[in-house]
């Protein structure tokens, strides 16, 4: 028989009855036994059962994971949109030559560019949202207890990587600012 405290002095269960209690008064009353059979006055903290312990120690991996490659993946994106709208840009420095040699001023030709960014990442947010709530869903179908489509989640991912978008498209917008016209037009 074991003494199990409950609000009164010591109650008796068997091991069947041990079988069918819950798993916390179990483990209160091993932790108070404990302390009583070894003379400790300091109770023992932390214990828990064995499948509470595995499901603590594979909860916290993928997300150590996650807060590590985030930021690799974020300065990924933008080494990427930096290199796609420099080659736009270098595409367009006939045009862009011209445009100042007629006269345009260097924050036009900025917004002009900026504004071609602005579209590009409205156009990429949406594709990304869309491909981000399919992909959720077809997760969701999959694996067990995974919720596919956290609206905070995908508005946060959303603007981080507008702004993202915006900072990468702002090097090459005030580059091609300061584009020497005659230069721009001798260009090819």
């Amino acid at each position: 028989m074991l003494n199990v405290g409950r609000g009164r002095d010591h109650e008796e269960i068997g091991r069947d009855d041990l079988a069918d209690a819950d798993p916390a008064d179990v483990g209160a009353f091993a932790r108070r036994s404990a302390a009583r059979s070894t003379g400790l006055a300091t109770p023992i903290a932390g214990a828990a059962t064995i499948p509470a312990s595995a499901v603590a120690a594979c909860e916290d991996r993928p997300l150590a994971l996650g807060r590590a490659l985030a930021p690799l993946a974020t300065l990924l994106a933008a080494i990427g949109l930096y290199g796609v709208l420099a080659y736009t840009v270098a595409q367009r420095t006939r045009e862009i030559g011209l445009r100042m040699a007629l006269g345009a001023a260097p924050n036009r030709v900025r917004g002009m560019v900026l504004r071609q960014v602005a579209i590009m990442t409205l156009v990429g947010t949406l594709v990304g949202l869309a491909g981000a709530l399919g992909v959720g869903k077809g997760a969701q179908s999959i694996l067990f207890q995974m919720t596919g489509a956290d609206p905070t989640v995908l508005a946060l991912s959303a603007v981080a990587l507008a702004l993202v978008a915006l900072c990468a498209g702002f090097i090459p917008a005030h580059r091609a600012s300061r584009v020497d016209p005659m230069r721009a037009l001798k260009y090819e």
